[in-house]
This record gives C-alpha cells, sequence and structure tokens, in this order.
C-alpha cells in the first residue's frame, strides 16, 4: 500500500500532461501512486497517459463529469492514507511530496498540510513566486477564519489524510471551480492544518481554465458561500460576518459577470443581493457601495469599476 495516493484528473490536456506527471515522477519522496483520471477527453490524452505503462494507474471515464467528479473517481480508486492533489496543466516541485509527509509524520493532530505557489500566466503576465505568502497566508492551525477571508489553499498543493476525507466528504460536484474552496472550510471546520513555507507547485492559468469561464463560474462561488451559511449553523457572530463579506465580494463580482453577458435581470438582481449580504455583515462602506450601484443601475457600477481601477492605479503608484 502507498504512502501516497496522487490524484491528476485529465480533460484534454494532450499538449501539457506529460510535464505534470514527470513532475510527479521526479519527487524526491518516492512511497507513493499515481492515479490519473481521464474525463472522457476527446484529444490524444489517454495515448499520451497510456504510453507510461504501469508507472501510473488510468481511470477512463465513459462520459464528461467535470473536475471534481474526476477528483473523487481518483480517491475511490486510491488507496493511500494521504491524498495529494495535482491538476494537468500544472508542475510539482521535486519536494512537493517530501515536505507534506514530513510535516504530517511529525504532526499527527493536523488533517492536511499545504504549501506556497507560483503563478505563471503562460499567455502574457509576469509569474508571481509567492501567492499565498502574499495573499496573507502561511498559518498552521486552526485557519478557518483565515480560510473565509482568501483562497489560500490551492489544490495544487495541499496533501490530505484520507480519515479526514472520510469524516468530511469528498468534493461537491455541483460547484466548480469552487468545489475545492467548499472542501477546505469543511475540512479546517475539523481539523488544525498545516503549512510548509516552501514554493512546492507552479499554476499554470490559461485562458481556456475552468476559473475564466465568467457567470458559471462566479455563480458557483456564490452557491459556495451560501451552502456554507447553511451547512454551518454554530458559526461565530464573527465568523457568520467573513462569510457574508465574502459573499458580498463573490456576488459583486457575479454582477459584473452577468452585467458583461447581456443578463441584465440577473445582474441587477445580484447587485441587490450584494446590499442584503454588505448589510448582513455590517459593513457601512461596503453596504453604501452596493446601494450606490444597485440604485443607480448598469452606470453605476461602470462608475464603480472606474473608481476601483483609479484607486488601484493611484495606490500602485505610491
Amino acid at each position: 500500500m502507498p504512502k501516497v495516493s496522487v490524484i491528476i484528473p485529465c480533460y484534454n490536456r494532450a499538449h501539457v500532461i506529460r510535464e505534470a506527471v514527470d513532475s510527479v515522477l521526479a519527487q524526491t519522496y518516492w512511497d507513493y501512486e499515481i492515479v490519473v483520471v481521464d474525463d472522457a477527453s476527446t484529444d490524444e490524452s489517454r495515448q499520451v497517459l497510456a504510453s507510461y505503462g504501469d508507472r501510473l494507474r488510468l481511470v477512463a471515464r465513459a462520459a464528461n463529469g467535470g473536475i471534481a467528479a474526476a477528483r473523487n473517481d481518483g480517491i475511490l480508486h486510491s488507496r493511500g492514507e494521504l491524498i495529494a492533489f495535482l491538476d494537468s496543466d500544472d508542475l510539482w516541485a521535486p519536494r512537493r511530496l517530501e515536505t507534506a509527509v514530513a510535516f504530517l509524520d511529525s504532526h499527527p493532530g493536523h488533517g492536511a498540510v499545504y504549501g506556497d505557489m507560483r503563478c505563471v500566466w503562460p499567455g502574457g503576465g509576469p509569474a508571481t513566486d509567492h501567492c499565498v505568502a502574499d495573499m496573507g497566508g502561511g498559518r498552521s492551525g486552526w485557519i478557518f477564519e483565515e480560510l473565509l477571508r482568501h483562497a489560500l489553499i490551492s489544490t495544487n498543493t495541499i496533501t490530505v489524510r484520507r480519515e479526514v476525507l472520510d469524516r468530511v466528504g469528498l468534493f461537491d460536484e455541483s460547484l466548480p471551480p469552487a468545489e475545492d474552496q467548499d472542501l477546505w472550510w469543511r475540512i479546517a471546520r475539523e481539523v488544525p492544518i498545516g503549512f510548509v513555507p516552501e514554493t512546492v507547485a507552479t499554476a499554470r492559468f490559461y485562458s481556456d481554465g475552468l476559473s475564466r469561464s465568467g457567470s458559471r463560474a462566479s455563480g458557483n462561488w456564490v452557491r459556495c458561500c451560501r451552502k456554507a451559511l447553511r451547512v454551518f449553523p454554530d458559526l461565530t457572530p464573527r465568523q457568520r460576518r467573513l462569510l457574508h463579506l465574502r459573499l458580498y465580494g463573490m456576488l459583486r463580482a457575479h454582477a459584473a459577470n452577468l452585467a458583461r453577458e447581456g443578463r441584465k435581470q440577473e445582474a441587477r438582481r445580484a447587485d441587490w443581493e450584494a446590499v442584503r449580504a454588505a448589510a448582513a455583515a455590517r459593513a457601512p462602506a461596503h453596504l453604501l457601495k452596493a446601494a450606490a450601484v444597485f440604485l443607480a443601475g448598469p452606470p453605476g457600477r461602470r462608475w464603480a469599476q472606474r473608481f476601483r481601477a483609479r484607486a488601484s492605479a493611484a495606490g500602485a503608484g505610491r
């Protein structure tokens, strides 16, 4: 039985999947298995994966079910006591598994561990070498409130004990691309999560990535926040306020996406829900901004976007 199971979902990534798999095979830690779930690819992905022979286990899905379903299939087909994830277009640093296993072996009370990440935009834009640290991450322990503020954990950097997944459940297949945040919240409510201060993975953001899919993605982020408010009835007042603030931000983004897609009535409803979320969070500044955007309609939203752009430019110039 391997110590670690590495789960890689794949859909039409024949041009990059070999780099991902090779980055696992180059690990300094050896006691692992690789489970690649091909989510009904229509390109040459399966042929590329088949060329690895018994160095990986290929789970071939007959129909495309999405990234969360593919990860869940991989978990169910795996055997390790620790579960680690890698997206098919991303890369691991050589010590990715070594640092995670060492931390969890020396911290038996922690249910998971994550690390820092490098962010790369192949289509243009400068790379960011310490994405998690730049967002204020890097804490170990009971970090639920930190996760409510920021999406600190990348799927490529986290390693979870199987017994924890048995307790909290797997990925919610209805929520991509917010399915990972939903799971990290559930884990962070149950167990402490550790952090290793190393850049253990590289995330490559392509223009066709799931995170760039407009209102579908932002709508699922809204649903993720609302689900948390529903399934965590014992939140403290502070945690509930933080979650409402997160919901407010997601609703503002969702309204902007809907407006860009010409869905004006739905954008208007999302603007109103943002007003309600800001009120529930007891955030006067956010409430005033949301109310101004709602009352002014699309012109108000354009004004708010210009105001944010000018404020960001002014901050960058300091």
